[in-house]
């Protein structure tokens, strides 16, 4: 490996080149050193990461079931209201059916009653007015 253009004087380096290791070499270990240095930065940051990615997950799916509950619940209270409003409207149906059948009754025993009335009333308006 080609000497840098900088002089190099870490410790590793200069400790090194005291015990007359090739230049090459001395400056080869420092580089190996940084560069284990950053793959245990990388290794490190990859496990927090990792841990931080997992406790999001376990929050989430906390939160979808949650979620999920919740929406089940307001199912089945929409389901129960559906199911209230149809007998309501079940019991006005039966309601107006049996209006309708009271208003057929009303009218037959309306009409005779009319007729019962307005004979007499003919008859004493007729009386009233000829005589």
């Amino acid at each position: 490996m080609a000497t840098p253009a900088e002089p190099v004087t870490s410790a590793i380096f200069r400790a090194l080149r005291s015990v007359h290791v090739d230049p090459d070499l001395a400056y080869e270990a420092p580089e190996e050193s940084r560069r284990q240095a950053g793959e245990n930065v990388i290794a490190a940051l990859g496990a927090k990461i990792d841990s931080q990615v997992a406790e999001l997950k376990a929050k989430i799916d906390a939160e979808g079931a949650r979620t999920d509950a919740q929406i089940a619940e307001v199912k089945a209270g929409i389901a129960a209201q559906c199911a209230r409003t149809d007998a309501q409207i079940a019991e006005i149906k039966a309601q107006g059916s049996r209006i309708e059948d009271l208003r057929h009754v009303v009218w037959r025993v309306i009409w005779p009653l009319i007729v019962l009335l307005a004979v007499p009333i003919f008859g004493l308006l007729y009386e009233a007015l000829s005589g």
